[in-house]
């Protein structure tokens, strides 16, 4: 694309360096070369927990909102420009709340969606990308079809998907997230939330608290169901996940202490 502007988000090593090149906030940046992907040019993402395929969650990593203003070229996940624009740093919940908030927008701008924001007010969809959305205390949503997500933001209120690519998205404490469709994500990042998947993926948080009992993010853990392992435990299908004073804790182990 020649001179497109594209905003976006890019990781970094800790005093916002990568690949060897220095950054810093609210500056631009240029190099004198034809952009290509994954070769030549400077990368971001456009959605933002993509940056955690490059740079994780660890701790020692950085991240911050950024605009292509120059010649770009998006493969994948990941685009890469000649010029870049980076603006402020972002934290890695701030990443979280802008993914959710661009789920929620295209959601709310769906035809076949129920929205809900009563108290224990559910929402039900069985139809093929009818989605469905929360937001009151135990308001759940549940959807059915393919591609069609679930997404909560109330205390206790569950997501939870059974079609293919299907999501669900829970950010209320205590909320609990399952899927079992191919490659749907379950997503719980409520303090005390629990995913449960079971062929997709698991993104759950670790949380914490310090002497004045405010809450801080510790990581944020996601894992390929049967495939990657989480603190040395092996992610398994149809098991509930949820952390516990930094201890990763699942259904089975509990069942079997």
């Amino acid at each position: 694309m020649k001179n497109q502007k594209t905003k976006g988000f890019k990781g970094f090593k800790k005093g916002l360096k990568c690949r060897d090149k220095q950054y810093a906030e609210n500056a631009d940046f240029e190099e004198d070369v034809k952009p290509v992907a994954c070769s030549i040019g400077m990368h971001f993402c456009e959605n933002p927990l993509d940056v955690f395929n490059y740079y994780p969650p660890s701790g020692q990593n950085e991240y911050a909102e950024v605009e292509s203003i120059g010649d770009s070229v998006k493969k994948e996940d990941k685009t890469v420009t000649n010029k870049l624009s980076i603006k402020s740093k972002i934290s890695i919940a701030g990443l979280f709340k802008m993914h959710f908030a661009s789920i929620f927008k295209g959601i709310e701008a769906s035809p076949s969606t129920i929205n809900t924001s009563g108290y224990e007010a559910h929402a039900n969809t069985s139809g093929y990308e009818a989605h469905a959305n929360t937001s009151g205390k135990g308001a759940h949503a549940n959807t059915s079809g393919d591609e069609a997500h679930a997404n909560t933001s109330g205390y206790e209120a569950h997501a939870n998907t059974s079609g293919d690519y299907a999501h669900a998205n829970t950010s209320g404490d205590y909320a609990y997230a399952n899927t079992s469709g191919d490659e749907a994500v379950a997503s719980a990042t409520g303090y005390g939330s629990r995913a449960k998947a079971k062929k997709g993926w698991i993104i759950i948080v670790d949380w914490g608290k310090d002497e004045n009992r405010n809450r801080y993010i510790i990581d944020i853990k996601r894992a390929k169901v049967g495939k990657h392992k989480i603190q040395n435990i092996k992610i398994e299908p149809d098991t509930w996940y949820w952390f516990e004073n930094g201890k990763l804790k699942s259904e089975k182990a509990c069942k079997s202490s």
